[in-house]
C-alpha cells in the first residue's frame, strides 16, 4: 500500500483545488466542479472563492454562470449552508444532505 505523507497531500489538494502555481482554472464551472461545490452563505464568499482559483475574468464571468447561462446553481445543503456548485452535481449534493424520515 502506497503511503501519502502531509507534503504530498497538501500538495494533490493545491492542484486539485487550483490554489497551487500553475493549476488555476479556466472559468468557474471548472472550479466549482473540481471542489464539489463552493461555501455560498455569504454573498461575496463564493466570487472570492471563484475568483481565487480562476485565471482572468472577474465578477461578471461568475454572474454570468449563475444568472444567465445558469451553469452554477445555488442551493441549500446541510445544516441550512448555501453552496455552488455546477448544475450536474446538484443533485448528488441534495441526496447527499436531504434529511430522510422512514
Amino acid at each position: 500500500m502506497q503511503r501519502i505523507g502531509i507534503r504530498e497531500r497538501r500538495a494533490r489538494l493545491g492542484l486539485r483545488h487550483h490554489l497551487a502555481d500553475g493549476a488555476l482554472a479556466s472559468g468557474p464551472v471548472e472550479v466549482a466542479r473540481s471542489m464539489v461545490a463552493v461555501h455560498s452563505t455569504d454573498p461575496s464568499s463564493v466570487y472570492l472563492a471563484i475568483l481565487a482559483r480562476m485565471t482572468g475574468g472577474g465578477i461578471p464571468v461568475v454572474e454570468q454562470a449563475l444568472y444567465q447561462d445558469k451553469t452554477l446553481i445555488r442551493l441549500l445543503g446541510m445544516r441550512r449552508t448555501v453552496f455552488v456548485t455546477a448544475l450536474d452535481i446538484a443533485p448528488l449534493i441534495q441526496a447527499a444532505t436531504a434529511w430522510l424520515s422512514s
